[in-house]
């Protein structure tokens, strides 16, 4: 992980969502008025935040298997 609090849209994103309390590993899309955050997993639904709701913890660089 690469600690940086900007990324492009598709990046793989640790991100804290504030009133959740909670940090989430997702692909991350800016969208109008919104921040899309999407799974890898296709099954899941994606999760829709406000700008104001997300702290960027840094982007997956390099994932290791």
């Amino acid at each position: 992980m690469q600690y940086v609090s900007v990324v492009e849209n598709g990046e793989m994103v640790p991100v804290w969502l504030r009133a959740e309390k909670e940090i989430t590993l997702k692909k991350g899309y800016a969208q109008r008025g919104h921040i899309r955050l999407q799974s890898a997993n296709e099954g899941m639904k994606p999760i829709y935040v406000a700008p104001d709701n997300i702290e960027v913890q840094g982007r997956v660089v390099a994932v290791i298997m």
